[in-house]
């Protein structure tokens, strides 16, 4: 304890802000605006480097050898070094592998842009429900209600057009049904026209005999077939005399000629089972083979100006029916648009009664809580962005453990490690000689211990030389058990110097200066700007209109020197109160 009687604990934490002059002048700028009047003193918010650092003293003393070990157990993937090798600083000795964790990072640093990307959404989101609430606490302005007007008088023009339109629209459709219904009978009329050929001229000469009592021409094998062709001669004479019926008793309603249509149609059918008819019997008949052809050339000659006659027919029917579904479609849409024309106007109606009414209490308070909740969401998406930061804070912690780094230049003097081979935690791999001739003792308290990790670098100044003269150091090895300093609680951590320098001898007194954290760009603040109340950090913001508003933080580096990290809550370039 005598030894150690010797040494002085210097314990604090430190925040430097390193700002780049050359090139980035002005991107954070300390505004200053208090006067004589008594203007609130304000700082924009602005972007450094802070690091964060543990003070301690400590003795120079001869140089040991540094055992590495991997702080996690894994499986070894690469070994880099062989016994007599010289490494760097900071050089990688040995990894594990380590997929899993490389992937968290990436994951973290996913949910940290789209964390951002939140952020952007919903700022945008408080800033229109904060135009809302204005224009509804502000009420209507005679120019909006003038606009308001002339769009109730716009609407009012475009129902009138609409509905002009569904008259015309109309009134085609029905004109477009009246023009093809019109050639009904004359289409009826053709159609009676081919189908009276075929009958009265193509098969005429298969039949002998007076009207209504006609037989075939030509001898048959069947007595039934000669009976049947005289009934049925009958029937298609009866038939085509309806059609032409038909023609001269036709009424001018659609629905007449519909049926009428349909009547025609049905007897040519008729007429087409005749023609089939007699072409079997032309078959079975005892005709020569140059009559039965000749026979059954009339016959097809009928079939196919009857064939015509029912295209004719049919398609007629199929103009109209066609008609119909457009003149439905078209009739429908222009309804449709008087229909939205109405709903427009009836839209704009009530905007312009509620524009002249103004806004009602339940209004501005259904506005309030509107944007009350787009605030809500908008902390949300900023304490998603910490939060995802932290993870990947530690994600990149996990991954450092799983490389193997010399804390200084060294000669590697022992390799206890292969690829492939698992690993537990903490035990001896790699075993350095340091070229620098000495390294530090010293102990540091353990309010601070936590801070202090294997590999941290270090700044070294000595009594002997001033604090004008530094060395680099790096922590090597840190003491598992505590040690008792005079009834306080301290751990041994020794540090190699980097370089080997005559000036270093031992004894020296060492006063070094461990950077246990470091960030860069990085949004500061004077912690003075900053107020603590109901568990939580704000700050106060200039608003648009030159009042301060308040809003809540989340800090992270602090130094006693009056500097503070800010992780969330504030934008770069924001304008807060330093003095309330």
């Amino acid at each position: 304890m005598g030894r150690l009687a010797g040494f002085i604990f210097r314990h604090k934490i430190t925040a430097v802000i390193v700002l780049g002059i050359a090139g980035i002048a002005g991107v954070m700028a300390w505004r200053s605006r208090a006067s004589d009047s008594g203007t609130a003193v304000t700082v924009s918010v602005g972007r450094g480097r802070v690091v964060e650092e543990v003070s301690v003293t400590g003795k120079a003393q001869a140089a040991e050898a540094v055992d590495l070990a991997f702080e996690s157990g894994g499986k070894v993937a690469t070994v880099r070094v062989k016994v007599g090798d010289r490494v760097s600083a900071g050089a990688i000795i040995s990894e594990l592998a380590s997929g899993d964790l490389a992937a968290n990072i990436r994951r973290a640093n996913a949910s940290i842009v789209s964390a951002q990307a939140d952020v952007s959404h919903y700022a945008a989101i408080v800033e229109s429900e904060k135009v809302k609430l204005a224009e509804l606490e502000r009420g209507p302005r005679p120019e909006e209600v003038r606009i308001a007007e002339s769009a109730v008088a716009s609407a009012i023009t475009a129902l009138d057009d609409a509905r002009e339109a569904l008259v015309k629209t109309q009134e085609k459709a029905d004109h477009s049904l009246a023009v093809l219904y019109e050639s009904v009978d004359e289409v009826i009329h053709e159609a009676y026209s081919k189908a009276s050929e075929a009958l009265d001229k193509q098969v005429a000469p298969l039949f002998t005999g007076v009207p209504g009592n006609e037989r075939l021409s030509f001898i048959v094998n069947s007595q039934q077939t000669e009976f049947d062709a005289t009934v049925r001669k009958s029937a298609a004479d009866r038939t085509l005399s309806d059609i032409n019926i038909n023609i001269s008793g036709l009424g001018s309603d659609e629905a007449s000629r519909d049926a009428a249509l349909l009547r025609a149609k049905s007897g040519l059918v008729s007429l087409r089972s005749f023609f089939d008819f007699l072409g079997s019997a032309v078959e079975n008949s005892s005709l020569s083979a140059s009559d039965r052809q000749t026979y059954s050339g009339y016959i097809a000659s009928a079939r196919t100006l009857n064939d015509s006659a029912i295209s004719l027919l049919t398609g007629r029917q199929q103009d109209i029916s066609e008609q119909r579904v457009d003149n439905l479609q078209t009739v429908q849409s222009a309804e449709t648009a008087v229909n939205a024309a109405e709903r427009a106007l009836e839209t704009k109606r009530r905007e312009l009664e509620l524009k002249q009414a103004g806004s009602s209490a339940e209004e501005v308070a259904a506005q309030r809580a509107r944007l009350k909740q787009a605030e809500a969401n908008l902390a949300s998406a900023r304490a998603r962005i910490a939060q995802a930061a932290a993870d990947r804070d530690g994600a990149q912690a996990n991954y450092a453990k799983t490389v193997l780094r010399s804390p200084i230049a060294a000669l590697v003097t022992k390799v206890d490690l292969e690829v492939g081979e698992i690993v537990p935690p903490n035990q001896t791999g790699v075993v350095l000689m340091s070229e620098a001739q000495y390294e530090i003792e010293a102990f540091v308290p353990e309010a601070d211990i936590a801070k202090v990790a294997f590999g941290q670098t270090a700044r070294v100044t000595l009594d002997a030389y001033g604090d004008a003269v530094t060395f680099a150091a790096a922590v090597t090895h840190i003491d598992p058990a505590e040690t008792v300093i005079e009834g306080v609680a301290a751990y041994r951590v020794e540090l190699q110097f980097s370089d080997k320098d005559e000036r270093v001898k031992s004894g020296l007194t060492a006063n070094v200066d461990i950077v246990t954290q470091e960030k860069g760009d990085v949004l500061v603040l004077p912690v003075r700007a900053v107020t603590a109340k109901n568990g939580g950090q704000f700050v106060a913001v200039m608003g648009a209109g030159g009042e301060p508003v308040e809003r809540r933080i989340e800090t992270g580096v602090r130094s006693v020197d009056g500097l503070v990290e800010i992780v969330s809550g504030l934008a770069e370039g924001e304008t807060v109160v330093l003095d309330r």
